[in-house]
Order: C-alpha cells, then structure tokens, then sequence
C-alpha cells in the first residue's frame, strides 16, 4: 500500500479516485444508465468524500475449471454465482470502518472459524487529499472519519459494489 499511498499523494489530490484491483468490476447505483461521474457530482453536493464498496465474490457453476476463460472474455459471463447469505458485519473499533467477512472463502476455507475469513469490505472511491492514506488495503482510510460511510443507526446510507472475478479457471495457474 505504501507506494499506491505514495501515487494518491503526489498525484490525486482533489480528484475522485477509484482504487480496484484488475478482477473486481465496480458496481454502483444506477451505474446501467449514469456515468460515474454523475456519482461523484452527487458525493460532492451531499459532502460525500468515501464512498464503500462489499466485495462480492463471483463464481462459476460447478468446478472452477470447468468453464475455460478465454483472455478478453466478460468474466461475469463464466462466474455469475455468488453467496446471498452468511455474512457477518461488525465495527472495526480501532479505525471505525465496517468489517464484513463471508461469502464462499468464509464458507469454504474458514467453515470452523468465519472470523478469521478475509474481509469483504472496500472504500474504493475517494475523493482524494494528499494527507489520507489507506491503513490496510483498501480496507480502512486514515483519518478515520472516512471511514464513517454508513447509519450506525438502520438508515441508509449510498454504497456500491465490488464483483470479485477471481475464481476463474485460470485461479489454479495463477496460485
């Protein structure tokens, strides 16, 4: 993280930045008819500056490898299952961000104990200033008010979505 941290400073000063890795596909309202832009206007007038993102892992049918991805191919066309459910959500007390753990990791590799499952949570749209920094990934953003972008209280609160393509046939190769 200390050299995109670096780029952010230098470079993304008081501009709207979004921060993915290659295989998530960043999804937000109403994404299908505005552009993103018409996003980051609407942050901008409601003095929005982080804007979070659930990692949603996306997986095929059946075996990883039983569907070839070819290079250049929509990989959302091969892995468009996901787990609607077993989620768990807790507040990170030290940095204030939501945690959120689950999905087919949590129920495959970490079925004994889904607290130690990888986390599902991102901030990955920041309107950016030379003195944030993420923590951990994108997981968390110094200072900490930024990442105080949901109701702790049931309200609703404007949130996107990250669909994780990594579980591809080309996973085993790559591991």
């Amino acid at each position: 993280m200390d050299w995109i941290n670096a780029l952010l400073r230098r470079y993304a000063s008081g501009h709207w930045v979004i921060v993915a890795d290659p295989d998530e596909f960043f999804v937000y309202p109403f994404c299908d008819t505005r552009p993103i832009r018409a996003l980051t206007d609407w942050l901008d007038g409601q003095g929005i500056r982080a804007f979070p993102a659930m990692i949603l892992d996306m997986y095929p049918k059946g075996r990883i490898d039983a569907q070839p991805y070819r290079e250049g191919q929509n990989p959302l066309e091969i892995a468009s299952y996901f787990d609607s459910g077993n989620y768990i959500i807790s507040k990170n007390g030290r940095y204030g961000n939501l945690w959120i753990q689950g999905g087919p990791r949590a129920r495959t590799l970490f079925a004994d104990d889904p607290t130690q499952a990888p986390s599902r949570n991102k901030i990955p749209l920041v309107r950016w200033h030379k003195s944030y920094v993420y923590a951990s990934s994108t997981h968390m953003l110094l200072p900490r008010a930024l990442n105080q972008v949901y109701d702790e209280y049931g309200g609703e609160e404007a949130a996107g979505c990250l669909l994780h393509a990594k579980f591809l046939s080309t996973m085993t190769s790559k591991v």
